[in-house]
């Protein structure tokens, strides 16, 4: 829980890697909104991707795998709180992905409705670390994308 003066929920997530196991993953998160009476952000890497442009390079993910996370987000009133930056959150060789971002419930972005996520630069990973600042003062020099 985050007290800043308004009283919300952080959620880091490390979305299970192993293909047959993703399930853990969405049901961990169905479980947290069941017990979700507050604002609520989930951040970090789910390991899966929304879209299937959210991947370049390797093979396609299956749709039953984009599907699922696509349910659960659902199933958890959660929606992506989109970016700014270079849409690829991952890369290993010639494969880069979008996978990791962050959600949110309704209640946070009421709570904080000039929100925005950042997609930094990769440095010494081969993640780009994600940035939210909650207050944004919006310039025509920045260029947002929703998911």
């Amino acid at each position: 829980m985050i007290n800043d003066g308004n009283e919300w929920r952080l959620t880091g997530i490390y979305g299970e890697p192993v293909w047959d196991q993703k399930e853990k993953t969405w049901e961990a998160l169905r479980s947290l909104h069941g017990r979700m009476n507050k604002p609520w952000l989930v951040l970090g890497d789910f390991n899966e991707i929304l879209f299937h442009h959210e991947k370049e390079g390797g093979r396609p993910r299956p749709q039953r795998h984009i599907q699922a996370f696509s349910d659960a987000l659902a199933d958890c009133n959660l929606s992506d709180m989109g970016y700014v930056g270079d849409i690829f959150t991952w890369q290993r060789g010639k494969i880069r992905e979008r996978l990791d971002r962050g959600v949110t419930n309704a209640s946070w972005n009421d709570l904080f409705p000039t929100a925005r996520l950042k997609n930094g630069e990769m440095t010494k990973s081969d993640h780009r670390p994600l940035i939210v600042d909650t207050v944004v003062l919006a310039t025509n020099d920045d260029h947002e994308r929703r998911g």
